[in-house]
């Protein structure tokens, strides 16, 4: 539902498609997954040269937590004084604070100084894209759109910043922010949805009137019909429940016997299980997916090659089928 309304959001240039499937592997039922584009620098997606322009460069930019001890301080990822870790997915950036790095570091900074001192900010982001991005969240209840992970961002050679591409949603529609309530902004609200976080440009820009009546606007006039829409009987809402109450209960059941099954998991139920018997095996699925739009697929483990296992991934009916 996430993706369905940003991609009618004007200014969100580019969404990511989502497809639901429900997987075998080797035969074995392993419920239902999302199949989704990849968020990358490409035709049809995020369209930038990263460099082409040596003065202005264009970047593609990830925030979120530093997991891994081989990042490294100002060649992986840089902080601001508003941002804890952006991190440069594009260029690939060879050596710490090479001319590329100390271009966006220091664009970024000059963006955040406007928005601080609630300057000339549009200079240097496209406002529209940032308002967008914010309905989203704000609608979706996602947490993890406050700056804590998995929001990306990018700046075309020459351009401004642009905040998007929207990504994952498994923070969203209250399933981790439980604590977190409409009076509150999500785009403000740390992980828990309890208490400001300083690692945000929306805190900012939620005590700004201009922003503030542009979302508003902005909602009304396209946010809030999609959502009436989607949520209107016989809706996008009800056909993903019509589309998922099987497949859904399927996948539901498989993942409470996992938790049930004994500890050298080689019990001969479980193994039944696992195979997909308790949701009616692969004939269930395939009756599923004739009354409703889920992808099956099919996972074989093929030849070893020397790159490793070789998987064959067989499409056996496209949703838009």
């Amino acid at each position: 539902m996430a993706h369905t309304m940003a991609q009618e959001m004007e200014y969100l240039y580019y969404t990511p498609t989502h497809v639901l499937c429900e997987l075998y592997l080797n035969d074995d039922y392993r419920g239902v997954y999302t199949i989704a584009d990849k968020i990358e620098v490409a035709r049809h997606k995020i369209e930038l040269n990263t460099g082409d322009n040596p003065d202005e460069p264009g970047f593609l930019i990830e925030i979120g937590w530093d997991y891994s001890k081989t990042n490294v301080r100002d060649r992986d990822y840089f902080d601001t004084p508003i941002i804890v870790r952006l991190f440069v997915k594009e260029p690939k950036i060879e050596s710490a604070n090479n001319s590329q790095m100390k271009y966006i570091k220091n664009y970024m900074k000059k963006a955040e100084d406007a928005i601080l001192a609630d300057g000339n900010y549009e200079d240097y982001v496209d406002i529209d894209a940032f308002v967008d991005w914010f309905i989203i969240a704000e609608l979706t209840n996602n947490t993890e759109m406050a700056f804590y992970r998995s929001c990306y961002l990018y700046k075309p050679d020459g351009g401004k910043i642009i905040m998007g591409p929207v990504w994952d949603f498994d923070w969203g529609f209250g399933s981790i922010a439980t604590a977190n309530t409409p009076e509150r902004w999500t785009c403000s609200a740390n992980t828990q949805g309890t208490t400001s976080t300083e690692n945000s440009f929306f805190k900012e820009w939620a005590a700004d009137p201009y922003f503030l009546l542009k979302a508003y606007e902005r909602y009304w006039e396209t946010a809030r019909p999609e959502y009436v829409r989607l949520t209107a009987p016989g809706g996008a809402v009800d056909q993903a429940v019509a589309t998922l109450s099987e497949a859904g209960a399927a996948d539901d059941r498989l993942g409470r016997d996992s938790r049930r099954r004994h500890p050298d998991g080689r019990d001969r139920d479980e193994l039944e299980r696992r195979k997909g018997r308790h949701c009616g095996g692969e004939e269930g699925a395939r009756r599923r997916h004739d009354a409703a739009p889920v992808v099956l697929l099919h996972l074989h483990s093929g030849a070893r090659e020397r790159s490793g296992r070789v998987f064959q991934l067989l499409v056996l009916r496209a949703a838009a089928d």
